[in-house]
């Protein structure tokens, strides 16, 4: 990505007018498992909206997010404390992680029992 300095300085300047007016935002990559988690952690922790990005994206775009990220993110730390936005996004995306693999671990249980049943099934018959 080549930077953009003016559009990074718009970000900034757009991120400390929805800051005034109590309506901070944050962008993030495409939707993914974990969106919907992480948009009501920040929205429960900090009052921050989750935006989802475009997959399309220009120089200018990446610029202007980041511009505003930083900005959001400065204002998270300033209230608080330093690190809280990763802190509150890593202990999402172990749940995330966490549920997952649980639900992985019952779907291979379930396999596993539905096969032994169609071989019994099958012997059976046999």
């Amino acid at each position: 990505m080549t930077h953009i300095e003016s559009a990074y300085r718009d970000g900034v300047g757009k991120a400390r007018r929805d800051i005034r007016a109590g309506h901070p935002r944050l962008h993030h990559g495409a939707r993914g498992p974990w969106h919907e988690a992480l948009a009501q952690a920040l929205q429960a922790r900090f009052g921050v909206e989750l935006i989802a990005l475009s997959c399309i994206t220009t120089d200018a775009s990446l610029s202007f997010v980041a511009g505003y990220n930083a900005t959001t993110i400065a204002h998270i730390d300033s209230i608080h404390g330093a690190g809280s936005l990763e802190a509150v996004r890593d202990a999402v995306l172990e749940e995330v992680d966490r549920r997952w693999e649980a639900g992985h671990d019952a779907r291979v249980a379930r396999r596993g029992a539905a096969e032994r049943a169609l071989q019994e099934t099958v012997r059976h018959e046999s």
